[in-house]
């Protein structure tokens, strides 16, 4: 049976039974090579579209969807997110189109909060620099002094289903969960044993500050010179969200003058390959954007994401909490 239409995706593989989802409702998947960037995909979504049929859907992941690649699929109808953040589809061009842009929030947010948690852990304990002398032949106890996470205060400026779930890990870590979220409802984060606070007063009385927000224009940049001064003098900052959100020329500083005892970042300003002063100083514990990427997570957020486009092209409507536009 000739497949209804083609569906790109921009990741080399999908896990679980996404594939088998989109064959099944006669759709045509179309993966991107590894190594693709985001310069490559509009000849891609174009050689796609010429050589297996009429694109109708994307499973996005993160690489950018321009005006262009949106441009270059006329027959395109609904953008899934393989994701929760759309920072990087441009979704007044979608919206523009009339093509529905979905996501799949929450999936993943038991995964990324954990990674939340290691990197605290990592950076409070300097795991990477002991694993690395250890590995190097070392053996020195002296040397290291840890911090201990019981008593901390634990700040978490944003408070939707992945900040949900680090607090309750805070609460047993570390005991004292302070929340910033101005959209969060005082009530609900005092019923899941936090406290709601001021910015002001989550920086002055947080020990480790961990962001939760989504990129927007208010939260980029956010954590810049002056909120760095603003937090406690040896205090941690972890960073699980987007890159963007962090100065890191304003957090580098911070971290040499000892102002910032250390840093977990699992996104960057730039993720592409290379080398910056941030990546490699001895108390920066950064990983490459992979808090959502356990076996778990990776296979209920492809198969919601597949399972979301089968269903919309179906004529189902879409959960309320997955459409943007």
């Amino acid at each position: 049976m000739r497949p209804a239409g083609t569906v790109l995706i921009t990741t080399p593989e999908l896990a679980g039974a996404a594939d088998a989802l989109l064959k099944e409702a006669g759709l045509r998947p179309f993966y991107v090579p590894k190594g693709t960037t985001g310069q490559d995909l509009p000849d891609l979504a174009r050689a796609a579209q010429a050589g297996h049929g009429p694109v109708v859907a994307v499973i996005s992941r993160s690489l950018r969807l321009g005006s262009d690649i949106i441009g270059a699929l006329p027959d395109l109808r609904i953008i899934s997110k393989h994701g929760a953040g759309v920072d990087n589809i441009d979704t007044l061009a979608a919206a523009a189109a009339g093509i529905c842009v979905t996501r799949t929030s929450g999936s993943n947010a038991r995964s990324v909060a954990e990674h939340a948690l290691a990197l605290i852990l990592a950076a409070a304990r300097h795991l990477v620099p002991l694993a690395t002398s250890t590995a190097a032949g070392d053996w020195e106890r002296a040397r290291w002094r840890g911090e201990q996470l019981g008593g901390k205060v634990l700040g978490l400026v944003g408070f939707g289903q992945i900040g949900r779930e680090l607090a309750a890990m805070g609460r047993v870590v570390c005991g004292t969960v302070l929340v910033h979220d101005p959209f969060a409802d005082a009530d609900g984060i005092r019923a899941a044993g936090a406290e709601p606070v001021t910015l002001a007063t989550l920086r002055a009385r947080a020990d480790i500050v961990s962001l939760h927000c989504p990129l927007t224009e208010e939260t980029r940049s956010l954590v810049d010179a002056p909120f760095l001064a603003a937090m406690r003098p040896g205090a941690m900052l972890v960073n699980t969200a987007r890159g963007e959100i962090v100065d890191e020329a304003a957090l580098l500083a911070a971290l040499e003058s000892g102002h910032i005892s250390a840093a977990g970042l699992d996104s960057l300003c730039d993720e592409t390959p290379g080398h910056s002063a941030l990546r490699h100083h001895p108390r920066a514990v950064i990983t490459p954007h992979v808090g959502g990427s356990t076996r778990q997570a990776m296979e209920i957020v492809a198969e919601r994401a597949a399972g979301t486009i089968v269903d919309f092209l179906a004529g189902k409507p879409v959960r309320p909490a997955d459409r943007v536009c």
